[in-house]
């Protein structure tokens, strides 16, 4: 050995080793105990959390959807909000307001028809909510599968919650994505036609309509622009009223005010969260009642008795989604909402009929 120089690092001791031309380096780590003993407690740690991590990953899942709902709306968040910029530009401060008044099959009266006054705050009566299985009975079938939708309406859901896009051969398909997936399978919904997108699961709304009947509400998320007439004229084909039970959803006031104008005998609902709505919430439910909107759709954390008062002033709907837990159905029962959205259909529906077994509700 030629000679041994050290030198003093943070967290240990640098030590070269000279000979015979070859150099030898040497690290010595002062912590290394310590390091090792902060291991296996946190080894430890994860172990005694091992039980609630099924839950935590739910969540997460949850949270991960929800952002990405949010995600494929900015475009139309931020188109929508010039389109509320130029509403303000309309009405004067000392505004007032106005609601469309309905005619006898839900529609919006034309050619100069009666824009009464908005109805003065009142007591308003409970009625029954309708309970949207979101995509089906997704905890016990494949999402936006026909088995999922069976499955809800068996367990008394009163409505169908799913998505709609257009496939490359013109028909309206339920899927939440723009990609469909089964399994490792992934196929873009515009390039595929209906048959290769159904070998995934992946219904036509005919088929549900063809397999089901009508005769429950429906909630459709407009994902493509393209798919709302065809949407429209598959409800009225499929009679037996079926227009009237279908809800069309849509993060654009201006897009659903312009639907209303061919589509008078279907329900339209503005879906989007409250923070990404700039005007006063009062002006807003204005605007919608003006545009022949019927509801608004907010996630149940959004919502308060006072809002949900508010929005009924104006004779628009108050919906909430995402309420999961009997905790939250039972909230949002107490704020008079006229519709929830599940997971849990079973959970939802002996919730909701508890709640209407306690007192008189309008049907």
């Amino acid at each position: 050995m030629v000679g041994l120089a050290g030198f003093d690092l943070p967290g240990g001791v640098l030590g070269a080793v000279l000979g015979d031309g070859a150099i030898v380096v040497i690290v010595v780590v002062e912590r290394a105990f310590d390091v090792g003993l902060d291991a296996l407690l946190e080894l430890a740690e994860l172990a005694i959390a091992a039980p609630d991590l099924p839950a935590e990953l739910r969540q997460l899942a949850r949270a991960e959807d929800h952002q990405r709902h949010d995600e494929d709306h900015e475009d139309l968040e931020r188109a929508d909000l010039r389109q509320s910029s130029s509403f303000r530009a309309v009405f004067p401060k000392a505004m007032v307001v106005v609601r469309v008044a309905k005619t006898a099959s839900g529609g919006v009266p034309r050619n100069g028809g009666s824009v009464p006054a908005a109805r003065p705050a009142m007591m308003r009566a409970p009625v029954r909510p309708i309970t949207f299985a979101h995509r089906g009975a997704r905890t016990e079938a494949p999402e936006n599968t026909m088995p999922a939708f069976r499955r809800a309406l068996e367990l008394g859901a009163r409505g169908l919650e799913t998505d709609a896009w257009v496939s490359r051969d013109g028909e309206v398909v339920l899927v939440h994505d723009r990609f469909a997936r089964r399994g490792l399978r992934r196929r873009n919904v515009a390039k595929r036609s209906a048959d290769q997108l159904a070998e995934l699961g992946v219904p036509r709304l005919a088929d549900l309509y063809a397999e089901l009947g009508s005769a429950f509400e429906l909630s459709i998320d407009v994902n493509d622009r393209a798919a709302a007439e065809p949407i429209v004229e598959l409800a009225r084909a499929a009679g037996d009223g079926a227009p009237g039970r279908l809800w069309l959803c849509h993060a654009s006031v201006r897009f659903l005010a312009g639907l209303r104008e061919h589509a008078p005998d279907v329900k339209l609902v503005h879906s989007r969260r409250r923070q990404h709505i700039e005007a006063p919430l009062e002006r807003h439910a204005a605007e919608l009642a003006a545009s022949g909107i019927d509801t608004m759709n907010f996630h149940y954390s959004e919502w308060t008795k006072g809002l949900v008062a508010l929005f009924h002033r104006f004779d628009v709907n108050a919906f909430a989604w995402d309420v999961q837990e009997i905790r939250h159905l039972r909230a949002m029962l107490r704020l008079d909402v006229d519709a929830v959205y599940c997971d849990h259909v079973e959970r939802m529906v002996t919730t909701v009929n508890e709640w209407l077994e306690q007192g008189d509700v309008a049907t």
